[in-house]
């Protein structure tokens, strides 16, 4: 705790005491009529499974830079086999949404956006990257309705409910606030950057670059986005980005020098475990995502083995034994011919198994890191929180030690009372200022550990579930794949033991007809 307490008056040493409580007494700023259409604006929050959200159609809009692609959004409740009206967003508008469930719901384990990079103009527009925008988006979605620390969020109700009109002009008055900020800043010294907790795009885009490191077929955005027309916009997210890393530069390096510490919760140790916990989770997934790979490759190689084991088993079949009888060079060509086919439906076999590792555990790992990804973003978002919150408890003591330095040091002119009372009044109303910060920020900090904490329990049990699960699917794969291989080596050898019996009889004419009976399935 900083040492803040000191000379305050009781009220205040309540203040800067972390209580802990399971309701915040926060509210969300109601959305002001902000064109949400009640027939549109579904009530998620009752009974999440009743709905699923449907994207689809998307369309082309706009020519050269101003070009963009939309996708409608439906609502559907399941079980009235009713749907909401429809809205179109361009797929900014789902970045938008992640900024501002991250703002609103700090702490929340906002479940990662995928990106995918669009290489120049016709790239943006090509059917393979909307269609998985489509994809990602759909399922993104029906993740967040179903979210129980989101699904209720005033952001989801004004993307999915508002107005197509009505959304796009709130969200250029956004982006116009935002040149407005990047003006202001350019003419600024650079001295004293305030907080901004907005992050605007830089959460999502860290995001996006983790996941990048992850998954090497997608590319992460780190511009504005590709279906905007980016003029103006790289400025403003630069200026973001320079802030928001500046401001914490400040406050930690203030936090290091020993000016201030961080106000801490009562179970603090209880989020550094988190830390710990999620940190060796990452390590776990990414090394069973390795040998995976590893295994992937093995089977890579195994298949083209094969390949050319069968293609030379088939030539050797196509060969004449001139040292052997006719019966006897029969059935060595009948045996290597069945060899020759079986290492080549082997190879098929092994590149079932290839295409099934890449796209089954390829998928499900990437599902597994974007989940812990969340997690830390929630502890880090926390993090922040607290931060700026013993930034505010931090202030009292600076704006009390001002109040007390004009009170005992008054000017010596008594024609400058009416100074000295305006000072001692502006003071004041400071130091009333920075307690009313305190409060807010007190709330937020506490409301932002309790959800972290039931974040994290639901994180738990999916985790181990999600784990398990693709552990069950690997060993069910492998016994699988291997027992297909085992069949048809195993009719190898019966012909292999087959041609020995005959040879040691001498060889019947019969034998390479029964020999052919035998394979016949390969």
């Amino acid at each position: 705790m900083i040492g803040a307490q000191d000379g305050l008056e009781a009220g205040d040493a309540d203040l800067l005491r972390y209580s802990s409580r399971s309701e915040s007494g926060l509210v969300d700023e109601p959305l002001d009529d902000g064109g949400v259409d009640e027939t549109k604006s579904p009530s998620l929050a009752a009974d999440p499974n009743m709905h699923t959200v449907e994207v689809f159609d998307p369309q082309q809009h706009g020519k050269g830079r101003k070009r963009y692609t939309s996708y409608c959004i439906l609502v559907r409740d399941i079980h009235a086999d009713q749907s909401r009206a429809a809205v179109r967003r361009r797929y900014s508008a789902f970045q938008w949404l992640y900024r501002h469930l991250n703002e609103e719901r700090p702490g929340a384990f906002v479940p990662i956006l995928s990106h995918r990079k669009a290489l120049g103009s016709a790239g943006r527009f090509s059917d393979d990257l909307i269609s998985f925008r489509r994809d990602r988006g759909e399922v993104w979605l029906n993740r967040i309705i179903r979210h129980p620390e989101l699904r209720d969020s005033p952001c989801l109700v004004q993307f999915l409910g508002a107005e197509d009109s009505l959304f796009a002009a709130d969200r250029e008055r956004e982006s116009e606030e935002d040149d407005v900020k990047v003006g202001d800043a350019s003419s600024d010294s650079g001295d004293g950057v305030a907080e901004d907790n907005g992050n605007h795009g830089q959460d999502e885009e860290a995001a996006s670059r983790r996941e990048g490191s992850d998954d090497r077929s997608e590319t992460a955005v780190s511009v504005a986005s590709e279906d905007e027309d980016a003029s103006g916009k790289v400025g403003v997210e630069r200026f973001h980005q320079i802030k928001k890393l500046a401001n914490k530069f400040s406050t930690r390096m203030a936090l290091s020098s020993g000016a201030s510490e961080l106000e801490k919760s009562p179970d603090e140790d209880c989020f550094d475990q988190m830390g710990e916990w999620i940190g060796v989770a990452n390590s776990t997934i990414r090394s069973l995502s390795q040998e995976t790979l590893t295994l992937r490759e093995l089977y890579r190689e195994r298949k083209m083995a094969l390949e050319a084991a069968g293609s030379r088993l088939a030539a050797a079949g196509g060969m004449e034994y001139p040292l052997c009888s006719e019966v006897e060079s029969g059935l060595i060509t009948a045996v290597m011919k069945t060899a020759g086919e079986t290492s080549s439906n082997m190879a098929l076999v092994e590149g079932e198994r290839v295409d099934l590792f890449k796209d089954t555990f390829d998928r499900l790992f990437k599902e597994l890191l974007r989940d812990v990804q969340s997690f830390r973003a929630g502890l880090q978002k926390r993090r922040d929180v607290q931060m700026e919150y013993s930034k505010q408890v931090h202030r009292i003591q600076t704006e009390k030690e001002s109040l007390e330095v004009i009170q005992a040091y008054p000017t010596n002119r008594a024609v400058n009372n009416a100074q000295q009372e305006k000072s001692v009044k502006g003071a004041e109303k400071q130091l009333k200022e920075a307690k009313d910060q305190a409060v807010a920020g007190k709330a937020k900090f506490e409301e932002c550990c309790e959800r972290v904490k039931r974040e994290a329990e639901r994180f738990r049990v999916d985790f181990r579930d999600k784990l398990c699960e693709l552990v069950r699917t690997l060993a069910n794969t492998e016994m699988e794949y291997n027992s297909k291989a085992g069949e048809g080596w195993r009719e190898v050898q019966g012909s292999m033991e087959y041609m020995e019996v005959s040879s040691v009889r001498g060889g019947e004419e019969g034998d390479i007809a029964r020999l052919g009976e035998r394979t016949g399935s390969f």
